[in-house]
């Protein structure tokens, strides 16, 4: 069993053809609405008309909080991996083949915890329940994205994970790494992904929503980890030997224009039904 994570972006061409791209897997897909854009909102009804579980957002969850939500499912249906998919993700052909390559690995090699291709990296993904085991979630301060996966990649040292897809792409062409723990599938023919982030692009709100907060979450892991992103000194966070490397918890301080006390509300808020005509 899998489920697929679909979050949803406010670039609705893109949307709209991974509402084409995922017909036929409605019960393993899982979408997240964070916008309030009325178009995007058609988009997230018509893939709950469709089948799919669609939650609609209060305010943007931020990266880490949706790749989290679908691994707590991952873990509560008791699924083998979850693919986190975003819609820049371009398929040239069915995602079927990029299913079937994580399936056939697993049986390979039942150690592996990210499953990736190399020119789509975090576009498009997948993360084991073992991984999860293994790493637990990804920390939700670096609101609202960008430095959830350095932060993850930097206790991947440590914890025996390895490396996130986005680094070990840009070095090697290896199928998996020397612990067994990183696959690299060489899909380049099935699955690729344009090369930054198309939210924050097309989006100015968003845009500055991660400007006003950036400054935030790089103080945040110096503190945590003693250094800038490459110059790290601490093995556990905030340089506590007895704190789990895994562990984390939310510390508010965000600036976001409707929650002036700087705490966001949790989780996905309203599951999106589907038209009753």
């Amino acid at each position: 069993m899998y489920k697929i994570l679909l979050p949803i972006t406010n670039v609705p061409e893109l949307v709209w053809q991974k509402l084409k791209d995922l017909k036929g897997y409605e019960e393993s897909l899982i979408v997240v609405n964070n916008w309030t854009v009325p178009e995007i909102a058609q988009c997230a009804q018509e893939f709950a008309d469709q089948g799919a579980e669609v939650w609609d957002c209060s305010y943007n969850l931020g990266l880490g909080a949706t790749w989290n939500f679908g691994m707590q499912r991952m873990k509560e249906d008791n699924c083998d991996f979850v693919i986190f998919l975003a819609p820049s993700a371009i398929f040239t052909k069915s995602i079927q083949y990029f299913i079937d390559a994580i399936l056939e690995q697993e049986n390979k090699e039942n150690r592996c915890r990210y499953v990736c291709s190399k020119k789509a990296t975090l576009h498009c993904f997948a993360h084991t329940r073992y991984g999860l085991e293994l790493g637990g979630l990804f920390d939700e301060n670096f609101w609202p994205i960008y430095y959830e996966d350095t932060d993850y990649c930097h206790r991947s040292k440590f914890n025996g994970i390895g490396k996130l897809p986005s680094r070990i792409s840009e070095r090697s062409s290896m199928n998996i790494d020397e612990v067994g723990e990183v696959v690299n599938l060489n899909l380049n023919d099935v699955v690729y992904s344009q090369s930054f982030s198309v939210s924050c692009r097309e989006d100015a709100s968003l845009m500055d929503l991660h400007m006003r907060n950036c400054n935030r979450w790089t103080e945040y892991y110096v503190a945590k980890w003693g250094g800038q992103h490459g110059s790290e000194q601490y093995r556990t966070p905030f340089g506590n030997p007895d704190t789990d490397i895994n562990r984390w918890e939310n510390r508010g301080g965000f600036w976001h224009p409707d929650y002036p006390t700087g705490w966001l509300p949790p989780s996905p808020s309203k599951r999106i039904l589907p038209s009753t005509n």
